[in-house]
């Protein structure tokens, strides 16, 4: 192997485990489409809308 290769495979394991450390991210993240964001107006309605549609079903069977 001359040194050009080895070049090539730490390239490609670099990428290869960066990419699967932001998938790993990407699905651990449990916050919804905007991540860890507190200061959006969007992820403050869908906390809410879902607070309302949690409620309605707790209660819609009475």
């Amino acid at each position: 192997m001359n040194i050009q290769t080895i070049i090539v495979y730490l390239i490609i394991i670099i990428a290869l485990s960066r990419i699967l450390y932001n998938l790993y991210k990407i699905i651990r993240n449990t916050d919804g489409p905007c991540g860890s964001c507190s200061g959006c107006s969007i992820k403050k309605e869908l906390i809410k809308k879902k607070r309302k549609s949690w409620f309605k079903r707790i209660f819609s069977g009475l």
